[in-house]
């Protein structure tokens, strides 16, 4: 129970200190020589550390492979290992480069449940194409919180992009579409969607997604090009 109550100061440790300060407390065991219990240990605690089944089961795997075959025998080299494997984790090649119309904008769609970062996802993201010299647009398809589009035209206007809204609680779909036709007209690279944020089992705000996506789809070929889910 104490673990789903953690100080605010253990939840925001970045990604390796959790690893070392949860995954790696028992490595000088480990490192000794191959524990079956100490490995289901270390298992738990990159659980316990939200890094989910699939993660957690080939760290460990991986763990064991390096102790067994002599890789690693102290707790630097387990480290060094381990945290190889976590960066193998997240490179995942040229695949992992986003998608670009060949011709026309860029359409990207931004979704994710409330509160996780969407509005300022967009904005490092539009700052970054800015950087690369390409034209950007924001659309504000949020149109149910006033606040969050007040928001989001600042950092349209901080990073240079350009900005299209609809009236309060007008139909999200039809910004979409305002916003094509307006990225159309000023030759924008860049579409960049904000939508509302919701939950899967929240089937009324998931059909107003689908709707979106096929405005989109019927005004520019092969959009959205990516959806992406802040997580």
């Amino acid at each position: 129970m104490a673990r789903l109550f953690k100080r605010k100061s253990e939840r925001e440790k970045s990604l390796w200190k959790r690893v070392v300060n949860l995954a790696l407390s028992d490595v000088r065991v480990l490192a000794a020589g191959v524990d079956t219990e100490s490995l289901e240990d270390l298992e738990a605690k990159l659980l316990a550390a939200d890094f989910g089944v699939p993660a957690s089961l080939r760290l460990t795997d991986r763990a064991e492979e390096a102790l067994r075959r002599g890789i690693a025998s102290g707790k630097e080299e387990l480290i060094d290992v381990l945290r190889s494997e976590i960066i193998q984790m997240f490179d995942s090649g040229p695949d992992s480069e986003l998608v670009e119309a060949e011709a026309g904008p860029t359409v990207y769609l931004i979704v994710g449940v409330n509160g996780v970062g969407k509005t300022t996802s967009i904005a490092k993201l539009a700052s970054h194409l800015i950087e690369e010299g390409r034209r950007v647009m924001i659309a504000a398809a949020d149109t149910f919180r006033a606040g969050a589009v007040e928001q989001l035209h600042m950092w349209a206007e901080r990073t240079g992009a350009d900005f299209i809204r609809g009236q309060e609680r007008s139909d999200p779909a039809a910004v979409a579409f305002d916003a094509l036709e307006a990225a159309a007209a000023r030759q924008i690279d860049f579409v960049l969607i904000d939508t509302a944020g919701r939950l899967h089992t929240n089937s009324d705000l998931m059909e107003e997604l689908a709707k979106i996506e096929r405005v989109v789809s019927r005004k520019i070929q092969d959009a959205p090009h990516e959806t992406l889910m802040v997580l």
